[in-house]
């Protein structure tokens, strides 16, 4: 890789359209019925729920 190359990396990779959403802790969020919804609308889309590894980290 040459050293000019680095810095347009991403010219020659595809980049997703990305949402960061965040939900109010006292709202209940059926992340199942959402992503079937979503998948209606393209079989794309992933929804990559956090909870799982940030549980870990507070303990």
């Amino acid at each position: 890789m040459s050293p000019g190359s680095a810095s347009n990396i991403t010219g020659d990779l595809p980049v997703p359209a990305m949402m960061d959403v965040q939900i109010d802790s006292r709202l209940a969020l059926n992340l199942k019925a959402l992503s079937s919804r979503l998948h209606q609308l393209s079989d794309k889309i992933h929804i990559d729920d956090h909870q799982k590894w940030l549980g870990h980290l507070s303990g």
